[in-house]
C-alpha cells in the first residue's frame, strides 16, 4: 500500500514539471510579466500606432509594479529614444526663452527706476526770474516755455516727443513733423498750461495722432497720446514698454506664455491695416537727438552723443 502511494506522488511530480514551461512567468500570482506586455502590445508600439488595445491584458497588475501606461512609456523611449531627445530639448529652449524674457524685464525696469532716480535728484525745475520778468532759463534746470526758450511752441511740443519716442519699441516719431501747435489752456506767462499738436510716425504702423503736453509752473508734468486719451503719462514711460516689462514679469510668475503684441500702446496705430506694406523695408534708425534748450536740457541727453 505504502509502496503504492509512493509511485502516485512521483507521477504527480513529474506532471507539474511537465506542465511548468508552458506556464507565464507570474501567472501563479495574476501580474503581468515585461514579456507578456511586449509580446501582447509590443508590435503595436514599434508601429507607432496612436491608440494602443490593451484590452487582452485584461486590467491586470504588472509585476513590476509599475502601471501598464509608465511601461509603455519605457517601451516607447526604448524604441524611439530621438523623441525623447527632441522632448528635453523643446523644454530646455522654453526654460532659455523664460530666463531671457526675465533678464530683459529685469534690465528694462532698472533703466527706468534710474531714469525716475535721476528726475527725483534733480532741484526745483522753476526759474529764477531776471529783471524783464520773463521766464527764462539761465544755468538752472530747463523751463518749458516759449519764451525761456526762444523757440515756437511747433518746435518745443516736436522735441518733448522727439525725447520721449526713444521708449517707443516699435514705431518712430518723425522728427520736425508736429504742427498746428495751440495753446488748451494756459496762464498769462504760458509757465502752466496744457498744448496740443499733431505729429507724424512710422515704423510698425504708420500714421498720425495727437499730443497733449501738460506744463505747471514751468516744469514738465505729464503727456497725454491720442491712443490712450485720458492717461497722462511722464516722459519716457510709454505703454509699449511698460506692457513688454509687465509681460515679461507675468510669464515668470505665472510659467505660461506670452503675448506677441503689446495692448493699446500709445505708439502703435489701432488700425493695424491703414497705410501697412508687408514688402516695405524696415525704418531707419532715429536720428542723434538734440536735447530742449541745448547742451544739459530735457533730463540730460535722452540718447547721447547729443549735437
Amino acid at each position: 500500500m505504502g509502496r503504492r502511494l509512493a509511485c502516485v506522488a512521483v507521477a504527480a511530480s513529474a506532471a507539474v514539471a511537465i506542465a511548468a514551461p508552458n506556464v507565464p512567468a507570474g501567472a501563479a500570482t495574476g501580474c503581468l510579466t515585461d514579456a507578456e506586455i511586449d509580446a501582447t502590445i509590443g508590435a503595436q508600439i514599434r508601429a507607432r500606432s496612436f491608440t494602443i488595445n490593451t484590452g487582452p491584458l485584461n486590467d491586470r497588475p504588472l509585476c513590476s509594479g509599475l502601471t501598464l501606461a509608465q511601461r509603455v512609456q519605457q517601451m516607447r523611449e526604448a524604441t524611439f529614444p530621438e523623441e525623447r531627445a527632441a522632448a528635453e530639448a523643446r523644454a530646455a529652449e522654453t526654460a532659455r526663452q523664460r530666463a531671457l524674457a526675465v533678464a530683459q524685464a529685469a534690465e528694462a525696469q532698472r533703466a527706468a527706476d534710474a531714469r525716475a532716480a535721476t528726475a527725483a535728484a534733480r532741484p526745483d525745475p522753476r526759474p529764477e526770474p531776471v529783471s524783464t520778468g520773463t521766464a527764462m532759463r539761465s544755468s538752472g534746470p530747463l523751463v518749458f516755455t516759449t519764451a525761456a526758450l526762444g523757440i515756437s511752441l511747433d518746435t518745443l511740443l516736436d522735441r518733448i516727443v522727439e525725447a520721449d519716442s526713444q521708449s517707443w519699441m516699435a514705431n518712430r516719431y518723425q522728427r520736425g513733423s508736429m504742427h498746428g501747435a495751440r495753446y488748451l489752456t494756459s496762464n498769462k506767462a504760458h509757465t502752466t498750461y496744457t498744448a496740443q499738436g499733431n505729429y507724424s510716425f512710422s515704423g510698425f504702423a504708420s500714421g498720425t495722432g495727437w499730443v497733449r503736453v501738460r506744463v505747471r509752473d514751468g516744469a514738465l508734468d505729464c503727456l497725454e497720446f491720442w491712443d490712450q486719451a485720458g492717461s497722462c503719462r511722464p516722459l519716457y514711460h510709454s505703454l509699449s514698454q511698460q506692457n513688454f516689462v509687465a509681460g515679461a514679469v507675468g510669464l515668470m510668475t505665472s510659467g505660461g506664455g506670452s503675448s506677441s503684441q503689446p495692448s493699446r500702446p500709445d505708439d502703435y496705430d489701432l488700425d493695424r491695416n491703414r497705410n501697412r506694406s508687408s514688402d516695405s523695408p524696415p525704418p531707419p534708425p532715429p536720428p542723434r537727438v538734440t536735447p530742449i534748450g541745448g547742451e544739459g536740457g530735457l533730463y540730460g541727453c535722452a540718447a547721447p552723443p547729443c549735437m
